[in-house]
């Protein structure tokens, strides 16, 4: 829960959430794909969401964010392609 109350705690600092985010998908922490990745997916920013289409657990919820953010036409062309990649590999 550690990791889940510093992102708190950036608040509204997008960049910061990205860059915190990033690192922490990058651990060997399995505390992010459990609980913090499927948030990602309806952050403000593009770079946090195409994190969250990589590494969310593809519970009901996940997967059809996975389908909005895909067939979103006004979505960053990444979000879109990682979206579109993580459904048909599941």
């Amino acid at each position: 829960m550690a990791i889940r109350h510093a992102l708190d705690a950036i608040g509204d600092d997008y960049y910061a959430r990205a860059r915190a985010a990033t690192a922490i998908a990058s651990s060997t922490d399995p505390t992010f794909a459990e609980r913090l990745a499927e948030e990602c997916l309806w952050d403000c920013e593009d770079d946090v969401r195409a994190l969250g289409t990589k590494h969310s657990p593809l519970t009901s919820t996940a997967v059809a964010r996975l389908h909005e953010l895909a067939d979103d036409s006004h979505e960053e062309q990444t979000v879109r392609d990682t979206a579109g990649a993580r459904l048909r590999d599941r």
